[in-house]
Formats: structure tokens, sequence, C-alpha cells
């Protein structure tokens, strides 16, 4: 059976309807006379169909300025293409045009020449509604006129530049400023003690596994620690243990175990030194040009020095610049 049924008469300009319609397969032997479809079965057809075009007499198209009688932007002018007239030239202010010729009271004098960029069209005025050359939208207001987008839906025009789209504003990782988009800031901004930002999307460890012990090796001596490696607070030719004790290592004082002992003047690379300074087989501070970052020593445009000094229990010092978390 051809389930294309053809209504109309021949030789004529009467609209036509066509369709096709698939349903599953049956392996009833009855016939729906109604539908006269094989088998038992039903079609659920729309009762009206609503289409919109140029030529039904509504502008109701979005390339339509006009169409038919609805031509308000053209009083009896309207084209075939339900488009409006516009001669830039005839000295007539037409749709689309603010002004043409002498026809320039919108903006004596100024009216844009024809085939020129702002043909027919007056200079651009940040708040007459319309968008001009160098403007992106218009916040509109000059004699009740309404805004126009233009090319920034959405934002508030001219929220910084005149007539201007305001910026969208990306966010930037490691900017020292929590952006729109980012969960935290490195190395911890947003995050909470004893945490860490990772890539400005994360704060790291979550809560419920953050240790609460101190870090022994960090160069600080926390609460419950009695010394810090390698020797700090110990004495003479003692070494610091699990930073729990201070134990007896050589019957003299080494050079290097970051403890200025008996005999010696400093130790390295810079502890007993002062700002721009380094330790010379800890007996004497020679001065240096720069300051050095890891030399064990807050110098001038420091905050901290590594790995945790100048900080708090529980922080590290990043870069010499900030102690986190």
């Amino acid at each position: 059976m051809d389930p294309i049924v053809r209504v109309g008469t021949p030789g004529t300009t009467t609209a036509v309807g066509a369709a096709t319609f698939c349903i599953p397969a049956t392996s009833g032997q009855a016939i729906n006379q109604t539908a006269g479809l094989p088998g038992p079965g039903a079609l659920r057809l729309p009762t009206s169909v609503t289409v919109t075009r140029c030529g039904d007499n509504a502008k109701n198209g979005p390339l339509e300025e006009c169409d038919g009688t609805d031509s308000s932007n053209c009083p009896g002018a309207c084209l075939a293409n339900c488009t409006c007239p516009q001669t830039c030239g005839n000295n007539v202010v037409e749709f689309g045009e603010q002004c043409d010729g002498t026809s320039s009271s919108a903006c004596p004098g100024q009216c844009g020449a024809p085939n020129t960029a702002n043909a027919c069209l007056c200079p651009p005025v940040c708040g007459d509604g319309l968008v001009g050359p160098g403007e992106q939208c218009d916040p509109g207001g000059i004699n009740g006129a309404p805004p126009n987008v233009g090319s920034c839906p959405g934002v508030q025009c001219g929220l910084l530049s005149p007539c201007q789209c305001p910026p969208i504003q990306l966010p930037t990782c490691a900017n020292n400023t929590l952006d729109p988009g980012e969960v935290c800031e490195l190395p911890a901004l947003g995050c909470g003690p004893l945490q860490a930002c990772l890539g400005c999307q994360q704060c790291f460890p979550p809560p419920g596994v953050i240790p609460q012990q101190f870090i022994c090796g960090n160069g600080n001596i926390e609460p419950t620690e009695v010394c810090e490696l390698p020797a700090a607070g110990c004495g003479d030719g003692e070494l610091c243990l699990g930073c729990t004790q201070c134990v007896p290592a050589l019957p003299f004082p080494v050079c290097g175990n970051g403890n200025v002992e008996t005999g010696e003047v400093c130790d390295l690379p810079a502890v007993g030194c002062g700002p721009l300074q380094a330790c010379l087989l800890c007996q004497q501070c020679v001065d240096i040009p720069v300051a050095i970052c890891g030399n064990g020593n807050i110098e001038p445009g420091e905050v901290c020095e590594l790995p945790q000094r100048g900080c708090g229990p529980l922080q590290v010092c990043v870069a010499c610049t900030q102690c986190a978390p």
C-alpha cells in the first residue's frame, strides 16, 4: 500500500500536503479501515500547523522589515522581499536611516554621505539607542531611547567604557587574587589551616585527612619538639634525634650541622650571620652582593626562609616570599 496520500487538483496552485508515516510491524490480519493501515494501529496527526513566511501580511520573521499590509516601518511601500526601500542620497529619511542629505534634522550638517561606512547615519552618540561605528552597544536614555545590547547581550553596556562591552574577566591562577571560577588561590588563599591550594580548583588535603602532628625536619622547633634536624637546639657535638632528643655524636664541634657551636663564629650556610652574608667554613661571615633564598637567613626582601624559618607551626616557606598554608 502506498502510504503517501496526495490531495489537490492537478493544474491548480492549491497548496498540497504530503506525508509518510512509519508504524511498527504487526502480525494482525485485520485492516484498520479508518486509517487504511495494515493491522490494528492508530496515528495522531497535528490538527493545525503554523507557518510564518514573507507574504503572510505579518512582520514575524527575524529579517523582515515589513510584510504586505504590515508596513508601519515604510507605510504602503513594502517590497516583495519584505524589506523597506532605502536609497541613501535621495534627501528622504527612510527606514534604517537617521538622516539623508538635506534631511538632517537629527544631526544638522553631519549626515554620513552615500557610499561611506556611515552612509545616511549620524555620528555615533552614546545614549541614543543606536549602535554606531566604534560602538559595541548603547545604553539608550537620550530622549527616552531604549537600550541596544548590540554585541554584548547579558552584560551591562558601558559599565567601564561608554558604549563598550565590559571585558570578560577570566580566572588567572597564581595572581594572588581569588577570581570568579576559582575555588582557591595559590598557595593557600581560600583554604583552611594545614591545607594548600592545587591548581586554584581544590584545597588539599581534604579536611578529614589533615594531619594534626607537627613536622619534624622543617627547620623550625615546633610545640612538642625538643630540637630540630640536624642539630638546632642542641649543644656542642650533639645531633637532634627525631626532633625529640639531643644525643651525643662527636666529642668536638661539627661545621655544617646548622648549630653554632663552641669555637665556631657561624654555621653553614649563613646561621649566625647578618643579612647579605654567608658563613665561610664556620669561621667568618663574608659579605655577598645579593640575598639568597635557601641560606637559612631571612634577608631584605624575604618574608621567610626555607624550609620554614619565620613561619608559624604547621606552615612552610614558599620561595622565601610567603608562609603557607
